[in-house]
């Protein structure tokens, strides 16, 4: 009975503060994002925001000031927002990935018992191989494992850098996409693992769309989120808790509104 009671009144106020009183109470919120491209959730180099900005920041945006968070953006090396958002200014960060040590300072969306929910994501995307055509990768269909015996390449401090870790596989970690690719096409990779569209679209931008294949599965399914520092979300997080709602509730309809912008 007492935790049916507790849950009613999370519920509670967590409609309250969707409602009319966040537009008065709404604290403040500081939030960064990587100042590298991920197409088309994020887009452009550098700490300017690109017109437009990218589908993540389009939904980060729009549910702020549906809820009358009063917000504020910077971009900066995935590196330095991590520290930002653990030890610095930031109240939160996206488009942040789940790991279990991140879990030690980051506050993620949780389902009543206690998983990550990925209903609340702000997007998800496949993961794939890239290799040369005809290059052989025969010994894939070994499992993840096989992956020691090629070169391969990721994106610094990625969630594919992140999956090799949790397997124990030595890889190629470079600062962007591009210079994986480059790598890959000069022969000094056996592949990269990247996620489907932000780099099916690179390779289409660079022209070397005959040089790259994508491999006909995925090898895994990846959610990324908004977090928040985690003594942000203890002090606020009906705020935080809303805004988490929010998302699941609007993601797919700004997706769908906003995505002839990025084609």
């Amino acid at each position: 009975m007492r935790g049916t009671l507790r849950q009613l009144f999370i519920a509670w106020l967590i409609l309250w503060w969707s409602g009319a009183g966040a537009a008065v109470t709404a604290v403040p919120v500081r939030l960064g994002y990587a100042n590298q491209p991920f197409e088309p959730y994020q887009r452009g180099y550098g700490e300017q925001q690109e017109v437009p900005p990218g589908l993540a920041v389009d939904l980060i945006v729009d549910t702020a000031r549906e809820l009358g968070i009063r917000l504020k953006i910077d971009r900066m090396p995935l590196r330095r927002l991590v520290q930002e958002t653990r030890y610095g200014g930031l109240q939160g960060a996206f488009s942040f990935s789940y790991s279990p040590e991140r879990l030690g300072y980051l506050a993620y969306p949780m389902t009543h018992d206690g998983e990550i929910d990925g209903n609340k994501a702000l997007f998800a995307v496949d993961y794939y191989f890239f290799t040369r055509p005809g290059f052989d990768t025969h010994l894939l269909a070994l499992g993840p494992q096989a992956l020691a015996h090629y070169r391969v390449g990721v994106l610094k401090d990625s969630a594919a850098a992140q999956y090799l870790d949790a397997l124990h596989i030595h890889y190629d970690a470079a600062r962007t996409a591009e210079l994986n690719l480059e790598k890959l096409r000069r022969g000094r990779l056996d592949m990269v693992l990247g996620p489907e569209e932000p780099t099916l679209r690179q390779i289409r931008e660079l022209g070397w769309s005959r040089e790259i294949r994508r491999s006909s599965r995925p090898l895994f399914h990846w959610n990324y989120f908004l977090v928040f520092k985690r003594e942000f979300y203890q002090q606020n997080w009906p705020l935080c808790e809303a805004w988490w709602r929010q998302i699941q509730q609007r993601r797919d309809s700004v997706i769908q509104e906003r995505m002839p912008l990025y084609r």
